[in-house]
């Protein structure tokens, strides 16, 4: 199937395992490059990791809290992305589970 995501910029909160993960892998399938959240350093590299092994796409994972991620993350990508190329930005996330003790 092709959504015609080839050559845009999905970012992915919560990417480290689950839902996310399985997000950031269907964008990058698609030919997406993918920036990937999570609050766990070491299990965000290594989904990240595998990403970019499973598909050949840029796969980047990013340290962050939900706040940060919502506040100063997704907004900098946003223009960032804008300022490259002609197509805009578009943010798909997930939030943390509720009753999660980690920011």
């Amino acid at each position: 199937m092709d959504l015609g995501l080839k050559g845009k910029v999905g970012m992915i909160a919560g990417a480290s395992r689950g839902l996310g993960l399985a997000i950031a892998k269907a964008l990058a399938a698609e030919g997406a490059s993918v920036s990937m959240a999570s609050r766990d350093p070491a299990a965000i590299d290594a989904a990240a990791n595998k990403v970019r092994q499973e598909t050949g796409v840029a796969a980047l994972g990013v340290l962050a809290s939900s706040c940060v991620t919502r506040t100063i993350v997704a907004p900098r990508l946003a223009r960032s992305c804008e300022m490259r190329s002609s197509s805009s930005f578009e943010l798909i996330g997930s939030r943390p589970a509720e009753g999660s003790s980690k920011n």
